[in-house]
């Protein structure tokens, strides 16, 4: 389970006190959104992208010449926009009901241990950990990542000009997009880790000589050949954590949303925990058969997902 808290960050001669960054139990990421040269088609007022000042009249006059069918352009409000975030994350287990922030001050297998009090339990814990890289970055990583647009906002860009209408509550919709996004980049990493272990170094830590016993694999059957096929199947998983959550309320946003959802997992069983292959378009956006069961015949229990991972692997 991943926390994230955005704080925009007033400008000022004077140093500013944010209490809400103030804090032990959390990674803190400075955001900076540069808009340089940005001309937006009609007034913004998110917060991240607020852009209520008419543009110059000289650009003003060469719009109306051009005859591009809008009278009026706006530019940002402020030079550049800095966010400060709070990313927090939770290892939870169903069982005991019990989580531990990644991010506190004590040790983390102390904090885990008391957990998964059952030794099986807490092997492949810890296995499952060292293979979840991708779930200890920093969103500031995320938007530094070099491919296609990282922000949704920038998937309407031409040039420095905005044309599609940025509504009041983009922010919010950007935070779902990245939640979304590390998502995808999380069980993307699911399918090598559970085939081959965890390299590091030219070895598998699992099998590590010098620590026997320190983890365990966590699948002990895996039907693709490889995480380019975007398609696992994790059978017999009874820690929450690497179902992630059996109540898809907690974790997504509704089904119903007109965007097409960017990463979807959701289990009705937490015994069974399949990944249907999705194909991701060049657009970015992938498209997913939603609601399609994916067991075999005689399989126990049943399970749904959609996940599609088209930015980050």
């Amino acid at each position: 389970m991943i926390l994230c808290s955005y704080v925009p960050i007033p400008r000022g001669d004077e140093p500013n006190y944010i209490p809400e960054l103030n804090r032990t139990d959390a990674i803190i990421s400075l955001l900076f959104l540069d808009p340089t040269d940005m001309v937006y088609r009609e007034k913004v007022e998110d917060p991240w992208f607020a852009a209520t000042t008419n543009a110059p009249e000289w650009l003003q006059e060469v719009v109306k010449e051009l005859g591009l069918g809008f009278e009026s352009l706006h530019v940002p409000d402020e030079p550049a926009t800095v966010i400060g975030c709070t990313s927090q994350v939770f290892y939870c287990n169903t069982k005991t009901g019990l989580c531990a922030n990644l991010y506190k001050s004590e040790s983390q297998l102390e904090s885990v241990a008391p957990i998964w009090p059952e030794s099986n339990d807490f092997k492949a814990f810890i296995g499952y950990l060292s293979t979840n890289n991708v779930m200890l970055a920093t969103p500031g990583s995320f938007y530094d990542y070099q491919g296609l647009p990282n922000m949704l906002a920038r998937f309407t860009l031409e040039g420095p000009m905005q044309w599609d209408a940025v509504p009041r509550d983009q922010w919010k919709r950007e935070m779902e997009f990245i939640s979304q996004a590390s998502l995808a980049s999380f069980w993307s990493n699911v399918p090598q880790a559970s085939q081959n272990g965890v390299c590091y170094l030219n070895r598998t830590l699992c099998e590590d000589e010098t620590e026997p016993g320190l983890c365990e694999k966590l699948c002990k059957s895996q039907k693709v050949r490889s995480s380019e096929y975007y398609s696992f199947n994790v059978q017999k998983s009874e820690h929450g954590a690497l179902s992630y959550d059996s109540d898809p309320r907690s974790l997504l946003p509704s089904r119903n949303s007109q965007r097409p959802g960017y990463a979807r997992i959701f289990t009705e069983e937490a015994d069974t925990l399949t990944c249907p292959r999705c194909d991701t378009p060049a657009s970015g956006y992938p498209y997913c058969s939603y609601g399609l069961a994916s067991r075999e015949q005689g399989e126990k229990g049943t399970a749904f997902g959609d996940v599609c991972l088209g930015v980050l692997v």
